[in-house]
């Protein structure tokens, strides 16, 4: 705009001559015209003790709609400069009102912060979550995956609390199941309470023999300790759930709904504190969810058509077989696990027929 506005000093009028004459009252038109041709915009003395002169109809509408928009703009970072000046206020009052001052309650809020950070880290995906997600739908299984990767080591962590059996409580049969996992193999004397003269290859109409060979299996990484091996087998077994229950929840309803399903699982307070337990309930009820999954996605077909449509034995029979085996792995466990076999045959008389 400088460039096309004669200097203020250099020429009191634009054209080097008065501007109002005699000439000019009765025929203005030329002096317009000189004007126009000399540039845009110019200053002169004549015109009301002073003022600048536009001679074109859209550099006047250019330069005030410049001139708007530089005030809007001026405005907006005014505007968005107070909002963060006030948060950042509000921050500092705020911590030193809780850290530093002396609050009506007892002890300042120390998790307070962190707190604050976390509703603001949950607000930000939620705002961009679902975006991320529709660019990148993979991003909703790595984040299924991370999640039950720390909800283990959470699980593993608040464990170390736990240094008693409950009793009486589930934990209660914990004490024949750490006697049968000394060896693999025992004398197996009438009434023995002895782990030099007890096995796991022991079975009897209430306790099966699929829990001993867990801790058999566990106990050289724990110092043999076997509870220790049970509380590791708690905790993994818990993940193993979340992640059989997810994979079955994505294949049925979607990665968006499954991720959420997981999430309800997870912040169950049955679900962790069975995690938590040392028994057979937990490592149970994985090999139930991880069979059922393992079932569903052997015999299920999205979508099946009539050209296309396949026999369970000639679509993925390995994984019918794994299913198999981890259905005979719940059956160890825990004697219920039997209903897996009927649930079986109909899903594979189902897919079949």
């Amino acid at each position: 705009m400088s460039a096309i506005i004669a200097p203020l000093a250099a020429l009191a009028s634009p054209l080097g001559r008065p501007l109002v004459d005699d000439a000019f009252l009765d025929d203005p038109y030329p002096t317009y015209q000189a004007l126009r041709e000399a540039g845009p915009i110019h200053w002169s003395d004549e015109f009301f003790g002073g003022a600048w002169l536009l001679t074109r109809h859209d550099q006047g509408l250019r330069t005030n709609d410049e001139g708007q928009i530089s005030r809007h703009r001026s405005s907006a970072v005014i505007r968005r400069s107070s909002h963060w000046l006030i948060g950042i206020v509000l921050l500092v009052t705020s911590f030193l009102l809780l850290y530093r001052a002396q609050p009506p309650y007892p002890y300042p809020l120390l998790r307070l912060l962190p707190m604050i950070d976390g509703v603001l880290a949950a607000l930000l995906a939620i705002r961009y979550g679902p975006a991320l997600a529709r660019r990148m739908p993979a991003l909703l299984d790595m984040v299924a995956i991370g999640g039950i990767g720390a909800w283990t080591v959470a699980v593993l962590a608040t464990a170390q609390q736990h240094v008693t059996l409950s009793l009486p409580s589930v934990e209660s049969d914990f004490r024949v199941f750490a006697l049968r996992s000394a060896h693999l193999i025992g004398q197996f004397p009438a009434g023995t309470n002895n782990p030099d003269h007890d096995g796991v290859l022991r079975a009897d109409g209430f306790y099966n023999l699929g829990y001993p060979l867990l801790l058999w299996l566990a106990r050289p990484f724990t110092s043999d300790n076997p509870f220790l091996a049970a509380q590791l087998i708690a905790a993994l077994s818990g993940a193993l759930l979340l992640l059989a229950s997810w994979w079955l929840a994505r294949r049925l309803l979607g990665r968006s709904a499954a991720l959420l399903a997981l999430l309800i699982l997870a912040l169950s307070p049955l679900v962790a504190e069975y995690a938590l337990y040392i028994g057979t309930d937990m490592p149970f009820a994985a090999a139930c969810a991880l069979a059922l999954a393992l079932l569903f996605r052997a015999t299920y077909r999205q979508p099946p058509t009539d050209n296309q449509r396949l026999s369970v034995l000639n679509a993925l029979p390995w994984l019918l077989i794994f299913a198999g085996v981890v259905a005979a792995a719940a059956f160890l466990i825990r004697h219920p696990g039997l209903l897996l076999l009927p649930f079986g045959w109909l899903m594979i008389w189902l897919n079949c027929s």
